[in-house]
Formats: structure tokens, C-alpha cells, sequence
């Protein structure tokens, strides 16, 4: 049986590829998280074990991946949850990935899998581009056997790019779109993706190349993104064209509309300026599958998630969190209450 280790087993990747794999006979999953509690630490279910693991800790490390025969990195620190100091998203990146790098060499697995980001053939890269590629070389320092699909934007629910499209066309009626929203893009299904890794996962000793690009089969731009989406969502929107870059701005207006992370957005609009799309030399190509085209992957990863810009308060008493939500519901810390704006309070 072959013994798999993912990394960021809870994040949007990772818990969709634990679904695809659960129910695998010839595969068990060891699945690491920091997120989870102590209880949950070895937890057993189907095939899937929990192990709770801190990724910067090169002992903690070690252990989790003990007796492992592939790795699957799926940890890319751009989350706010993951700032614990001053340094940037590129510098824990790099201290990760040199601490799976040197756990895979002292346990000696066999294959590590990292999902990375389209890299364009082109010199000035974004600082978020830049990052992928040294975290694809730090992986690779104690052992020659990494292979990294690369996916530009990934289309499914809950993953963090494609909520921020779907929030600016449900909030916004009018969008303004400065020049990278004309640079083209090759987003993937979710699916698609899980397909991918599953295919690396069970032919890991077959393939020769170091790197694969992995796509959709359509080339679009990010304006046209926004099109279909309104249109997939039934709203009616407008588009307004300046000739401007404008990446402070575009950073600011994506971050408050989205009501996503400034540190999350920033470096995704950095890397806007360059046009993601998989080399047609480098790509892999699973054989006798059909991959999803954008407007179906729309369809199928849209959220019932409200475009309200009311927003909830829990627990005003000890720590405030806002999310977007139809109503405003408070809770009552005191009375261990919840009190609804809309009917209670009015």
C-alpha cells in the first residue's frame, strides 16, 4: 500500500483532494494539519490519519512523515493566519519548504508533489512568482525527485481567488477595470486539478519531466472573467475601462469589496501584470479525459453566499469577526443569547 502524506490537508486543496482519496484501497493518507486539536491527533477514518503538525518546526516535521512514500506540499503561507512576524509570506515559504526538503531526505521518500502557480517566461516576475519558484528549488535541494504541477487561477468553492471574482460581481454594480484585467489567464476546475495530482500520485515513477503546467482548455482574459461570471450569476454589471495599471489602488478596492485579507490580495494583484498561461511543451495532458471548460466550472462552483453588505458581530464581548451576511446577527456573550438585527433587535 502506498503511504501518502499531505500537507495542508484542511485548506481548499487539500480537503477536496482528502474526498477524492478517502475511499482509495491503494493508498493511505496520512494527513497533517496545525489547525486540528490535540484530540483529533492520530484520529483514524477510512484510510485518513490525522497528524497535527507544525510545518516550521524541522523535529515535528520529521516525525510526521516518517515512513512515507510521497509527500504532497500543498503549504503556501499567503493566509493573514500564517504571519507570526515581521518577515514575509516569501521568507516562512522558504523555511517550510526547507523543512519538508530536509525531512524527505532524512526519511527518504521517494517523490515529493508540489502544486505551484503558472510561471511566465518572462524576467521581472512578481515577488508572489518569484516565491513558487524558490519554494519548487528548496524542495528540490536534498532530493532530485520533485515533481510540481503548475495551475494558474483554480475554479471551485471556497478556494480563495475564485471567491474574490464571484464577491466583486454580487457587490459591485459598476466595475472599474484598469490594464490587468486584460491580461490572459487559463484557469482550471477544481476537479481538473484533483485529477491531476491523483495522476502524478499513481504514476510518480513513469513521469520524466520536473515540471508540468496544468490548464483548462480556455484562454481569457481576466475582464472577461468578470463577464461571464456576472453572467452566469444572472446580474446585470458595468464594466468601465481606465488606462491605468493601478496595482495600490486595485489592491485597496479588491481587499474592502471582497472583504478579503490586504496581505492575501497584494500579492495576487502583483502577479496580474503577467499573462498566466500553461506552455503547450510543459503541459500535462491526462489521456481520455475531458477537461471542464470556465463557464461550466462557474456553474458549478458559484456560492449561495449572499451579496449583502450587511455584516455579522460574534461575541462583541472578547474578539470582533465580520463576515458579509443578508442580516446582522449578534451574540450576546452574557446571556449566551443570539439576537437577530432583522426581527429581535428592530
Amino acid at each position: 500500500m502506498l503511504k501518502v502524506c499531505l500537507t495542508g490537508a484542511t485548506g481548499f486543496i487539500g480537503e477536496n483532494l482528502l474526498k477524492k482519496l478517502e475511499d482509495d484501497p491503494e493508498i493511505e493518507v496520512i494527513a497533517l494539519s496545525r489547525k486540528i486539536s490535540p484530540q483529533m491527533d492520530g484520529a483514524k477514518k477510512k484510510n485518513i490519519i490525522w497528524k497535527r503538525c507544525n510545518g516550521f518546526s524541522l523535529l515535528d516535521v520529521e516525525q510526521a512523515t516518517k515512513d512515507v512514500d510521497i509527500l504532497i506540499y500543498l503549504i503556501h503561507s499567503m493566509a493573514p493566519t500564517s504571519t507570526l512576524s515581521e518577515g514575509s509570506f516569501a521568507d516562512f515559504d522558504l523555511l517550510l519548504a526547507d523543512n519538508f526538503s530536509r525531512a524527505a531526505k532524512t526519511n527518504k521518500i521517494k517523490k515529493i508533489i508540489y502544486l505551484s502557480g503558472l510561471i511566465p517566461n518572462e524576467k521581472n516576475l512578481s515577488e508572489h512568482l518569484r516565491s513558487r519558484l524558490e519554494v519548487e528549488k528548496t524542495l528540490a535541494q536534498y532530493s532530485n525527485s520533485v515533481t510540481t504541477l503548475r495551475a494558474g487561477l483554480i475554479i471551485g468553492k471556497n478556494g480563495s481567488s475564485f471567491k474574490i471574482l464571484e464577491r466583486l460581481i454580487k457587490r459591485l454594480p459598476l466595475l472599474i477595470c484598469p490594464k490587468w484585467t486584460l491580461k490572459k489567464s487559463q484557469p482550471i476546475d477544481i476537479e481538473d486539478v484533483l485529477n491531476s495530482l491523483n495522476y502524478v500520485i499513481k504514476n510518480y515513477q513513469q513521469l520524466k519531466r520536473s515540471s508540468y503546467d496544468i490548464a483548462g482548455p480556455n484562454i481569457i482574459t481576466y475582464q472577461q472573467m468578470l463577464k461571464l461570471t456576472a453572467k452566469v450569476l444572472q446580474q446585470k454589471r458595468y464594466f468601465l475601462n481606465v488606462p491605468l495599471f493601478s496595482p495600490r489602488f486595485s489592491k485597496l478596492w479588491v481587499a474592502k469589496v471582497s472583504g478579503t485579507s490586504y496581505k492575501l490580495v497584494s500579492p495576487l494583484i502583483d502577479s496580474l501584470k503577467h499573462n498566466m498561461i500553461a506552455c503547450p511543451q510543459t503541459q500535462l495532458i491526462l489521456p481520455n479525459y475531458t477537461y471542464k471548460v470556465f463557464e461550466n466550472s462557474l456553474r458549478s462552483g458559484i456560492t449561495k453566499e449572499s451579496g449583502s453588505w450587511m455584516r455579522i458581530l460574534i461575541n462583541y464581548n472578547s474578539v470582533i469577526n465580520l463576515h458579509w451576511m443578508e442580516t446582522a446577527t449578534f451574540y450576546c456573550s452574557f446571556s449566551n443569547k443570539e439576537y437577530d438585527y432583522g426581527s429581535k433587535l428592530r
